[in-house]
């Protein structure tokens, strides 16, 4: 039996886009001959235990990345002990503990670069990274874009692409299927996501003022209340909060945006969350991130350019006009013919039984 070690931030209840990508492969691997075993932090003491996570309590972060001494150590003794690994980058503490460890088989599962810590700090950690990335055995993109994007020059032997998936597949068939056996209100659109400046909500809020549609913002975080103050004269938006039954929210939903405004968006999963919903998508053209690639423009939606509530707006003029060509069935099946679990089931376990 291959025994498996994913290294992880975090996982469920913690809620992001690469804590989907870690559940995802938790779920692929259930029923197979491989064993996986996962470490992670945690910044609550009082989460319920789970089968095969082993999590390590941390206290504080340094710019953004949990610590703690105890995760580190496990690493470093105990990764010779698993066939193969998988670490999701960036996570700086297992960075420096798989340098000092060995391992057969280092998957890195390449999310973006590091981005927020200071010049210094990064360039320390790049030079880190290069001697992982050396020693690895694949880095796992989830498109061309993370590979060409990144600082990092990847050799194409060691480049290897699976496009992540969802972790509620069969909940989002559900609620496809009640959304085209009767009409959702064409003005209702939703943004699902952190409050962070990088996610751009305050252009698509500029953007709204005197239109017609109606806009739910699903999610919490830092810029809530200052976006709330840029919206208060505007009746049509609505903050939601965290939601735990979003399919409620789908489903009413014709339209989804992710106004996100740079690289720190490099994927943007809720894309392909309305797409398995059949719900078209406006997201944006952010150079060097795969966002855009997500997107396939007229076919599950438009793009607009980043960081303008302008063209966000024309966008959704665009849409109005056009509401009636989306359809459903081709965005259901976009999704399911590049995003699908069983894809990424079976590139998962044929690169970890790959020699």
């Amino acid at each position: 039996m291959l025994k498996v070690l994913q290294i992880n931030k975090f996982l469920y209840p913690h809620q992001g886009g690469i804590e989907s990508v870690s559940e995802s492969i938790i779920e692929a691997l259930e029923d197979t001959n491989l064993e996986l075993f996962n470490i992670c932090f945690s910044n609550n003491k009082d989460f319920p235990s789970r089968k095969n996570v082993k999590r390590f309590f941390s206290r504080f972060t340094f710019f953004s990345q949990p610590i703690s001494l105890s995760y580190m150590l496990f690493i470093f003794r105990n990764l010779k002990k698993f066939d193969a690994c998988i670490v999701h980058f960036p996570n700086v503490l297992a960075l420096i503990a798989l340098i000092f460890s060995k391992s057969n088989k280092i998957f890195i599962y390449w999310h973006s670069d590091i981005h927020q810590q200071n010049i210094v700090l990064r360039k320390l950690f790049y030079t880190f990274e290069k001697i992982l990335i050396r020693r690895s055995y694949k880095i796992i993109f989830a498109t061309d874009a993370h590979r060409t994007g990144s600082v990092h020059s990847f050799k194409n032997e060691k480049s290897l692409s699976i496009p992540y998936t969802l972790n509620n597949e069969e909940a989002a068939g559900k609620t496809f299927t009640r959304r085209i056996q009767k009409r959702s209100n064409k003005e209702n659109i939703i943004f699902i996501g952190r409050l962070v400046e990088y996610k751009g909500v305050a252009f698509l809020i500029k953007a709204l003022k005197n239109m017609s549609f109606k806009l739910s913002i699903i999610g919490s975080g830092p810029l809530e209340e200052k976006l709330r103050q840029i919206s208060k004269n505007q009746s049509n938006i609505k903050f939601l909060g965290r939601v735990e039954d979003l399919e409620s929210i789908f489903e009413t939903a014709s339209m989804l945006i992710l106004p996100s405004i740079n690289k720190a968006e490099m994927f943007g999963i809720v894309q392909i969350e309305a797409f398995a919903r059949g719900i078209p998508v406006i997201s944006t053209l952010i150079e060097g991130s795969g966002v855009p690639l997500i997107n396939a423009n007229s076919l599950t939606g438009y793009l607009a350019k980043p960081g303008s509530d302008q063209s966000l707006r024309e966008c959704l003029k665009k849409f109005d006009s056009n509401k009636d060509t989306f359809d459903s069935n081709a965005i259901r099946n976009y999704y399911l013919e590049n995003f699908s679990n069983n894809a990424f089931k079976q590139n998962l376990i044929e690169a970890l039984y790959s020699d």
